[in-house]
Order: structure tokens, then C-alpha cells, then sequence
């Protein structure tokens, strides 16, 4: 494999036909009517949409400075991935979900702590039942910051295997991990030829560990076209053309309900989880942190899929079934031109609103809710240099929080050069090591010579926020916040071409 940046897939890749709403039975107007009420919601911000019906995108838009081309950040909607790998593994042979941990992991038996431990398998860690009350992975980073493996087995269970649903990050890790030790491969190159080839998946970056194991839990960067492949291979049941890629009875297990969650408080995190895969009012779904999502959809033959930047995820689940869900029909609508190309000028128009634009009104920095008092301005502007139309900002954090603990890929601070528009989005790339660092930034230069300034990390759903005045030091802040270092070079990737 080679390194490069995001690009559409191979003109070999399979078919993604495009049709208009109304021809797959959904009004535009109810599109519409779903986008409108997305952008009116004060905690949500998509990054991306793209719904299929019937095998079909019916729609699809990305806002402003976010483009197709570009590989996102999935945070949890990676866990759906590695479950994947391990039905994809247990198919071959190569592993057992019934196989014991530690038989797995035989080198790590002398870190057991909890005989109980002994009993877990990897079916009870893909179901998120290992026995945890709360997720393993901060203690199995502090026990063993080295190997998350030996990590997870030196914390002690707080019930037997497989009572209880904990949603444990550090189980899905053991599991990605498993998947690694038995093929010999990372999980990307696992996927490649088995999954992410046959989809016409062509570049990716998955976050690795110190040891150069694929997180698992977390880290996985794709197109928004490349999880819509997945979400249609899911409700295909597993097969595309004429090759059946994943086994039809692990795919009904894996996304039907295995483990009982009632107990969770939101409406759409209590309905069951089954092998990485969430049970909704409505079909399943794969989810990560802000607003990351594969919502497969059976009973309307329908996919939506979503990035964003969206502390209300329910708030988007509710919005898909309240106005989605009822315009999924049974029969072809007559056409309406109007509202169709009403509905596509929208869709072309999206944007994230730049500052100093007609549109927008200053905001508060964000204060930190992750460690506050070590991540409040995490950043600081040492040198401003205003252009035609731009300004520079030259942004630094001294020698705080390089790199971090799961993804190492600096040695040393880096100061960052970023072009901002002055009411509009400019895109820059920031070359960290080998890897690359995506960012549009928009700014304004008051009266008082105050800038103000936001930097939308493109591949994440990160934007910093700052605001600086020649006389005190820079206010900076998270809209939302990484999970994980709060410093920008931590954000870089890089991608990986599947050839």
C-alpha cells in the first residue's frame, strides 16, 4: 500500500446509482423539511448527509468547508468495522468469537487478576458484556500504557461475563486486537481485499496504537460514500453482485439485539446491542461520538448516513424517524421538478457559516468540559499577518501535550501557519511528519484590531474557535472537544491508498 490524499473511488468500484427522491418513493419536500429542521437545532451540526433508498442515493450534501472527497473521523461507527473483521476472521477459521481471551492472549495469563476473567471470550466482548461496570479502557491504559491487551486483563470484572451490557472501548480494542494476532495482519490490510476493495473503498486512515495495532475501538477515517457502501452492504445482507462478502446468519446475529441495554437513559441506546451494532425504533445503526452514523434501515430498504459535530444525537435520531421515516413510501412519486431542484440548489449550498460573513454573529470561546484546567486555551496566536481578503495566523502551544498516548505522531511542538479568509472558508494542508493536517479557517479583524477566528480540522469533527487582542493572551476553545489531546497536530492522518 501507498500513501495519499482522499480521493472518489476507482472507476472500477461498484455502482452507487443516483436517483431523485420522488423516484424512490420520498417526497424532496421531506428531505428538505428534514434538513431545515437539522440546521434549526441548536446542538446539532452535520458535516455530511447522504440517504439511499432502494439501493440508491437519493440525496446527498456536505457543508462548507466539509467536501465527499474527504476522509472523516468516525470515533464508535470504527467499532462496527472491527466487528466486521472478527465475523470476516471467523468465517475463515482464523478465530472463534467462543474462543477465551486469554487463550488469544496466552502471553498476557500472568496479568489475570479476576479468575472470572479467565471465563471471557470474544463473543462476550463484541456484545459488550465482558462483566465491567464502566469502560476498561482509562485503567487498562494506566496498568499497562504499552499494551492495551495485558491492560484489559489486569482490570478486575465487577459481575460475570456476559450479565451486564457495559459499552467498554477497551473490549472492542480486544477484539481488533484478536483479529490482528490471527491473520498476522492489521485490520486495515485484514479488510482490504475482503472488504474494503469489494466495496470500492479506496483510501483510509485508521489510528494505531504504540505497537502499530488499528485502535479498533475508535480511529477509523472514511468518505461519507464509503460508509454509505457499508450501510448498503448491510441491508443487502451481506452480499453485492453476485459475491456474498459477509456470512448471512453472523450479519443476523451481529445486528440483532444480544445484549440487553435497558437500562440506558436515551430512547435509541435501550433497544438492544448486538456484535458493535446499536438497535434503534427502527432498524440499526452504527454510531460514534458526535454524530457519526450508519443507520441501516430494513423494513423501508433505506440508509442514512451522517458525519457531524452534533453533542445531540438523539436529537438527529428523533429528526430521522419523525420526518424520514414517514416519507419512506411504498410506491414511485410523481415527479416534481420543482421541488427536486429546489431541493439539489440546497444541498449544493450547504455551509458551516465562516466568520465575518453577513450571516455571522460573534460566540463565546467554549470553555473546556475534558480536564479543564489543563485544556483551557489550548492553543495561543504569536504572530498575526493580515492579507488581501486573509489573514495568517501563527498559532503555537508551546511544549504542552505533544503528541498522545494513542495516536504518537509528533516528537516536538509544531507552531502551525493558518490561512483564515476573512468571511469566508480557506482551505490549508500542514504537512505534521508524514502525516497531513486538514484545515479550512475563517476569521474577522474588528476596529479595535481584535481577530476573530474559527479552524475546522476537516478530517474530524473538531473546530478550535479563537479570539486574540494584541494585549492579553489568546482565548482559545474547543467547539467540540477531541477525545483526546486538545492540540490540533494531534488531529493529522494519514492516509493510506488501498491499492
Amino acid at each position: 500500500m501507498s500513501t495519499t490524499s482522499a480521493t472518489s473511488p476507482s472507476p472500477s468500484a461498484p455502482r452507487l446509482d443516483r436517483a431523485t427522491p420522488e423516484n424512490q418513493g420520498v417526497s424532496s419536500a421531506a428531505v428538505s423539511a428534514f434538513i431545515d429542521a437539522i440546521e434549526q437545532a441548536a446542538q446539532i451540526e452535520l458535516h455530511s448527509l447522504m440517504i439511499l433508498r432502494h439501493d440508491r442515493v437519493i440525496a446527498e450534501g456536505w457543508w462548507a468547508p466539509y467536501r465527499p472527497e474527504q476522509l472523516h473521523l468516525l470515533y464508535s461507527l470504527s467499532k462496527s468495522f472491527t466487528s466486521t473483521a472478527a465475523g470476516l476472521a471467523e468465517a475463515e477459521g482464523l478465530l472463534s468469537l467462543d474462543d477465551k481471551v486469554i487463550d488469544v492472549f496466552g502471553e498476557h495469563a500472568d496479568a489475570v487478576v479476576d479468575e472470572r476473567s479467565r471465563r471471557l471470550t470474544l463473543r462476550h466482548l463484541v456484545r459488550m458484556a465482558s462483566g465491567h461496570r464502566e469502560d476498561a479502557l482509562p485503567r487498562a491504559y494506566q496498568n499497562s500504557p504499552d499494551d492495551l491487551v495485558r491492560g484489559f486483563l489486569s482490570v478486575p470484572l465487577d459481575e460475570e461475563p456476559g450479565s451486564i451490557f457495559c459499552y467498554n472501548n477497551a473490549a472492542t480494542f480486544v477484539v481488533g486486537a484478536a483479529v490482528q494476532k490471527r491473520s498476522g495482519q492489521d485490520l486495515v490490510d485484514f479488510l482490504t481485499p475482503r472488504l474494503f476493495r469489494p466495496l470500492g473503498i479506496d483510501n483510509c486512515w485508521w489510528q494505531r496504537d504504540t505497537q502499530g495495532r488499528n485502535l479498533g475501538f475508535s480511529g477509523l477515517h472514511l468518505t461519507s460514500e464509503s460508509i454509505a457502501r457499508f450501510g448498503r452492504l448491510l441491508i443487502d445482507g451481506g452480499r453485492i453482485g453476485d459475491r456474498q462478502l459477509l456470512d448471512p446468519e453472523w450479519l443476523a446475529t451481529a445486528t440483532s439485539a444480544q445484549t440487553d441495554n435497558s437500562s440506558q437513559e436515551n430512547p435509541d441506546w435501550r433497544r438492544g446491542y448486538g456484535y458493535q451494532f446499536w438497535m434503534g425504533r427502527y432498524g440499526y445503526r452504527g454510531d460514534g461520538a458526535y454524530g457519526q452514523l450508519c443507520v441501516v434501515l430494513p423494513e423501508h430498504d433505506a440508509v442514512v448516513v451522517a458525519t457531524g459535530a452534533s453533542p445531540d444525537i438523539q436529537g438527529i435520531m428523533n429528526r430521522i424517524w419523525d420526518i424520514l421515516v414517514p416519507a419512506f413510501g411504498d410506491q414511485v412519486l410523481p415527479a416534481d421538478a420543482a421541488a427536486a431542484g429546489a431541493l439539489a440548489d440546497r444541498l449544493a449550498g450547504l455551509t458551516l457559516t465562516p466568520v465575518g460573513s453577513a450571516a455571522w454573529q460573534p460566540q463565546p470561546v467554549p470553555e473546556p468540559t475534558i480536564s479543564p484546567e489543563q485544556n483551557r486555551d489550548p492553543v495561543q496566536v504569536i504572530k498575526v499577518e493580515p492579507g488581501d481578503g486573509t489573514v495568517v495566523l501563527t498559532l503555537d502551544h508551546g511544549d504542552r501535550g505533544v503528541g498522545a498516548p494513542l495516536r504518537p505522531t509528533t516528537d516536538q511542538a509544531v507552531a502551525l501557519q493558518i490561512t483564515c479568509g476573512l468571511g469566508h472558508w480557506t482551505d490549508n494542508t500542514i504537512a505534521i511528519g508524514d502525516h497531513t493536517l486538514s484545515c479550512a479557517g475563517s476569521a474577522a479583524i474588528g476596529a479595535d484590531g481584535v481577530v476573530e477566528a474559527e479552524l475546522s480540522f476537516t478530517n474530524t469533527p473538531h473546530r478550535l474557535r479563537l479570539r486574540h487582542t494584541a494585549d492579553a493572551p489568546t482565548r482559545s476553545g474547543w467547539i467540540t472537544e477531541p477525545l483526546g489531546e486538545p492540540y490540533p497536530e494531534n488531529l493529522a492522518i494519514k492516509a493510506v491508498r488501498l491499492d
